[in-house]
This record gives C-alpha cells, sequence and structure tokens, in this order.
C-alpha cells in the first residue's frame, strides 16, 4: 500500500532499534504509555527520522528529533 500523500513515508524498523529502545526505558515502572512512546522515539532515533506528533511528552526523549505542529 502506498500512500497517496508524497509527505508521507512508510519505514521498516532500522537495525538499531533494538538497541534503542531499552535505553528509552529508563522507568522503574513503565506505563503502556511510556512504553509505546518509547517504541515510537526508538524508531524515529535509529531510522534518522523526525517524529510529527500531537503529544508534547515526547521531549522527554532528548535524543528524538520531533515537531508537534503549531508549536
Amino acid at each position: 500500500m502506498r500512500p497517496e500523500d508524497e509527505r508521507v513515508e512508510f519505514v521498516a524498523e532500522s537495525d538499531g532499534l533494538d538497541n534503542a529502545f531499552p535505553l528509552l526505558l529508563k522507568h522503574p515502572m513503565p506505563t503502556p504509555k511510556l512504553v509505546a512512546n518509547a517504541y515510537l522515539a526508538a524508531f524515529a532515533i535509529s531510522a534518522r527520522r523526525r517524529l510529527v506528533t500531537l503529544d508534547a511528552g515526547f521531549r522527554q526523549f532528548s535524543r528524538l528529533d520531533f515537531r508537534v505542529p503549531g508549536q
């Protein structure tokens, strides 16, 4: 399936994802939201991509290149 919008690109998981993901879960009792956000952040970091999200909570991941539209 190809996106209709040329600004959108589907990217496979990179080899570095398995190393980046655990580094972002530095909490003794991670919540399901933290686990999901850490996965998305690790995906973007390891693939050297920018994550566009409405969730400003991604600021906790210092190595992440992300953007909140409208901010």
